[in-house]
């Protein structure tokens, strides 16, 4: 989804109201002087989830910035509000053209997650370090949304977001989430590429290398 930019190139944050939903805002990258390479470029279509809080949206934000970064004459806005049901996000990373699927993670969407795993290559789980309690939760949703996938395989990538807060109490290791999350059974007995990666959405540690192996797994 693109908006009408400038000559020079505009990176847009706006709200877009859908029709019986809550308002949801969509990021997008629209680069005029480069339409041509970015219509030749590979499409990787993706779902991003997770629990409500876990910073989908900053991760989000950062990985536009990245996109475009050397840019002349770029106007940037970040709203990272809580997710309403829906936002899609658009950008340039790694060769590829790609297309985030941004779903809120409150209880009462996630019963809409498998519709758009559905339309996607590919999905990105996003889990809270810093919160170990609801490790459990994350693990029953994620199988839930694999299970609905049926026979069919996907790249999954899990990002274990807010690793800047390492020492805080409760944090939670890289191992505790592979255990916790059962990611070993998802890719040995369930057939799907699986990577874990520890993140940071406010200072940008470890996605870029993230991106790059969904890029290349799909």
């Amino acid at each position: 989804m693109f908006f009408p930019s400038n000559p020079s190139g505009v990176f847009c944050a706006r709200r877009s109201n859908t029709e019986g939903t809550k308002a949801a805002f969509v990021l997008a990258l629209s680069l005029s002087s480069a339409m041509g390479p970015a219509l030749s470029k590979r499409q990787v279509s993706v779902l991003m989830v997770g629990l409500d809080g876990v910073g989908k949206t900053t991760i989000l934000a950062h990985m536009v910035d990245a996109a475009s970064m050397n840019r002349n004459s770029l106007h940037k806005e970040i709203f990272t509000l809580p997710t309403a049901p829906l936002q899609m996000v658009e950008f340039s990373f790694s060769s590829a053209r790609w297309k985030v699927w941004d779903m809120g993670g409150q209880g009462r969407y996630r019963k809409i997650w498998p519709f758009y795993a559905a339309q996607t290559m590919s999905i990105v789980f996003v889990i809270d370090l810093a919160d170990a309690e609801r490790i459990a939760t994350a693990r029953d949703e994620l199988y839930q949304l694999l299970d609905q996938l049926g026979s069919r395989k996907v790249a999954l990538l899990v990002l274990a977001n807010k690793a800047d807060r390492k020492g805080q109490e409760g944090f939670l290791n890289i191992e505790s989430v592979k255990m916790g999350l059962g990611l070993s059974s998802i890719e040995q007995q369930r057939g799907h590429k699986v990577k874990l990666a520890s993140v940071s959405g406010i200072t940008g540690a470890g996605l870029q290398s993230a991106f790059s192996w969904l890029a290349e797994s799909v």
